[in-house]
């Protein structure tokens, strides 16, 4: 089965030197054997920021400066000092903080010092990530630096590799800590560190923004260092708290018959004999290679860290995830296998960076139970490469892509004894080696004996991207898709649109003389055909081109539908019911939700096809792009259409405009939220999506959803006015709301619709 392998391109760069774009780099893996399944963008939401440095903080005031102006802002200080960058978006006048890129925590954004004040933020924070699908065979992928290595060899770079230095306290660990390996085939490698003194706390945005990147959530800097080791080498790590170990000795055993262990996740887990267990001196602490246990897990209380570097035996890992139905990023590079030479490195930088980002002290030396590992070696006859391959490579490319995968060759007189990396098991014999070889020189370098003409697969169009959608999100409301012709009848066109037509010179008759100018001419003639056969409960759309002559002739995409008829099938324990207005308009918003456009306005207007009463322009951003109502009795009298006929018409070609290049991910809440129902008074004349959009600038961070769930007029309300009824979620992803915080938040919405847009509560009247 086939593993995934998210890597970042800012840091593969770091690794090696390339100019190649992100398309370019997945591209070159590809053509070289490399599965690349996904290349998507990160940080979108920062296009538009700007780097800004704090230049005055109070309790709940800072000042900011970017390269024109200064800045005050109510905020909180969030331990930020004077002189730090933070990420300021100019539209809405707010810090970016983390939770907005889905990171934990509501504090800003802090860069690097040497970002630059005024500068855009994606200079710092842009980046891709490359989705690898890796072969089982190949754990030596399962890390950055594998990949990175394969790169360098592709581009003939070095592989820039620094090495941290490892500073141990004077305390030794031997004598305050004891290993003992029961299971010596199923862990053939162990080394255990100690570091002492630790703070425990939210790891420094550099190192949350990479771990985020390779698609896991930060934790906090030392289990947020340990999973950092991991997609660096693809050596897992674990790391305890030192002081909840029993006896503090690790027993590496295998699982007792239904003996159990509560995991990190929360779950108690029962366990056989075919799980490998990590035990204290008296219980299990972790499932090997698995996931740790709850008891000794890392905790802002946690003092002293003790640190875990294993090799384990793949088949016994994948044996216990399979027994547990249980799979992590840990298990899934023990079951493939890991580099017994990458332990000791692993093991003194992650202590390394624990001791400097934890301000912890690494006890001298190091606890270790090792196997001994021997040399392999394969022969390799280069004049045995170009027979294989039908290739002309001379000796010297041989050796070079051979000592770029970190092979090593010694020269004989007939052939090279080549000995095999630590990191590559996969390789046994010379006919592996040729496939290295090949695959590294390109397998489009390899002549072909006949010629074959194929097309080039086609790349994928973000319209047609699009156009799927909108078909899913309608199909899934009951809508049929229908096509139609472009031509239509003067006179019918002229019903929908007031501009100047285009006419068909020489038409074959009038009833195609003209072209449509919008979709619902030709739509409506398909519901007259439909209701004379007996179809009357009818939800309908199209999808096709409108033209016009003004400044020149225009073709452009249009998406249009009807609905009518009984909202539902015939039941006998519910009396039918006819579909209206609202019943368009919710799978209209539910299409906007789809697509993520935000703020979508239905604004009461004029149109002589609909009915004043519900006539509707639909508006994004100020931008006008279709409309909605129910037809007036001229347009169904003209296509004899009996019924009540809801109708919708929206210019697409705006919307590509506004619709988000990628989809972002929001966890579900962890902590419940605050709801409170209001009924406001207001002008019969201002839309709900004034009152909708002013709620949601006042309602901060802490507001989760607005809902509009009552509207009418009449009754005990003054003349000229409505009641809407609204509905406000609060929530926060950290905490679970107080009272008083929520009434203060509420209070703050409510004084600002007051003071903004004159509403009143529905009791003040």
């Amino acid at each position: 089965m086939l593993k995934i392998m998210r890597v970042p391109v800012n840091w593969l760069k770091e690794l090696v030197t390339t100019e190649k774009t992100p398309q370019e780099l997945a591209d070159l893996f590809v053509n070289h054997g490399l599965g690349v399944e996904g290349l998507f963008r990160i940080g979108e939401r920062l296009a538009d920021t700007l780097v800004a440095e704090i230049i005055e903080l109070n309790p709940n005031q800072i000042t900011i400066a970017t390269d024109k102006s200064n800045l005050g802002l109510n905020y909180p200080s969030y331990g930020l000092r004077i002189g730090d960058k933070v990420v300021f978006d100019p539209k809405i006048k707010q810090l970016i903080t983390k939770n907005e890129l889905g990171l934990e925590g509501n504090e800003p954004i802090v860069l690097p010092k040497q970002a630059i004040r005024g500068e855009r933020t994606l200079l710092y924070l842009d980046d891709y990530v490359l989705d690898f699908e890796i072969a089982p065979n190949r754990s030596d992928l399962m890390g950055v630096i594998g990949i990175a290595r394969e790169l360098a060899c592709y581009e003939e770079k070095e592989l820039k590799l620094t090495k941290i230095e490892l500073k141990e306290g004077k305390k030794p660990i031997k004598g305050n800590f004891q290993l003992e390996v029961i299971a010596k085939d199923e862990c053939p490698d162990y080394i255990a560190r100690l570091i002492e003194d630790v703070k425990v706390m939210p790891s420094p945005f550099w190192l949350q923004w990479r771990i985020y990147a390779c698609g896991l959530r930060p934790v906090n800097n030392v289990v947020d260092i340990a999973n950092y080791i991991l997609f660096k080498y693809g050596q897992p790590l674990h790391t305890f708290d030192y002081d909840k170990l029993l006896g503090k000795k690790i027993i590496v055993r295998r699982a007792l018959k239904n003996e159990k262990i509560r995991t990190i996740d929360g779950i108690e887990r029962s366990l056989n004999e075919s799980v490998l267990m990590i035990a204290d001196a008296h219980r299990g602490v972790a499932i090997a290679g698995i996931m740790g246990g709850i008891e000794t897990e890392i905790s802002i209380a946690t003092k002293n860290v003790l640190l875990e570097c294993a090799r384990f035996n793949p088949v016994v890992i994948r044996r216990g995830s399979q027994f547990l139905k249980l799979a992590t990023e840990a298990s899934k590079r023990f079951e493939m296998s890991v580099d017994p030479k990458n332990l000791a490195i692993a093991s003194a930088e992650a202590a390394a960076i624990i001791s400097d980002l934890a301000q912890g002290s690494v006890c001298q030396g190091k606890i270790e139970f090792r196997t001994k590992t021997q040399e392999k070696y394969t022969k390799l006859y280069p004049k045995r490469v170009n027979e294989l391959l039908g290739l002309k490579l001379n000796k010297p490319r041989i050796r070079k892509i051979l000592v770029a995968l970190g092979f090593k060759i010694k020269e004989k007189e007939t052939y090279w004894q080549v000995c095999i990396p630590s990191h590559r098991p996969d390789v046994q014999r010379d006919a592996d080696l040729v496939e290295e070889i090949g695959r590294v020189a390109g397998y489009k370098a390899i002549p072909s004996r006949f010629e074959l003409k194929g097309k080039e697969p086609g790349q994928r169009n973000p319209i047609s991207q699009n156009l799927n959608r909108i078909r899913t999100v309608l199909t899934s409301y009951g809508f049929n898709e229908i096509y139609t012709i472009s031509f239509t009848d003067e006179t019918c066109a002229q019903l929908f649109y007031s501009g100047t037509l285009i006419k068909i010179p020489n038409p074959l008759n009038e009833r195609y003389s003209t072209l449509r100018p919008s979709l619902l001419p030709t739509i409506l003639e398909v519901v007259n055909l439909n209701l004379r056969k007996g179809n009357k409960d009818l939800r309908l759309f199209e999808i096709g081109k409108v033209f016009t002559l003004d400044q020149g002739v225009k073709e452009k995409f249009s998406l249009a539908g009807i609905i009518t008829g009984d909202r539902s099938p015939i039941n006998w324990a519910k009396p039918s019911e006819l579909v209206s207005y609202f019943d368009l308009k919710a799978v209209l918003e539910a299409l906007f939700r789809e697509l993520q456009l935000t703020f979508v306005q239905f604004i009461n207007d004029q149109k002589p096809f609909l009915k004043p009463h519900d006539a509707t322009t639909i508006k994004i951003n100020d931008t006008k792009i279709g409309f909605l109502g129910s037809l007036t009795t001229a347009i169904k009298d003209r296509y004899e259409l009996g019924s009540e006929i809801y109708a919708f018409e929206i210019d697409l070609e705006p919307v590509w405009q506004l619709i988000p290049e990628a989809k972002y991910f929001k966890p579900l809440p962890r902590f419940p939220g605050v709801f409170r129902d209001f009924a406001f008074v207001l002008s019969k004349t201002m839309p709900a999506s004034v009152v909708e959009k002013k709620i949601w600038q006042l309602g901060g961070e802490l507001l989760a959803k607005v809902e509009i769930f009552d509207c009418f007029s009449g009754g005990a309300l003054p003349p000229g006015m409505k009641n809407l009824g609204v509905r406000l979620l609060l929530r926060s992803t950290d905490r679970t709301l107080s009272e008083t915080e929520a009434n203060q938040i509420f209070a703050k919405i409510l004084s600002g619709l007051k003071q903004d847009l004159n509403l009143k509560l529905r009791g003040e009247i």
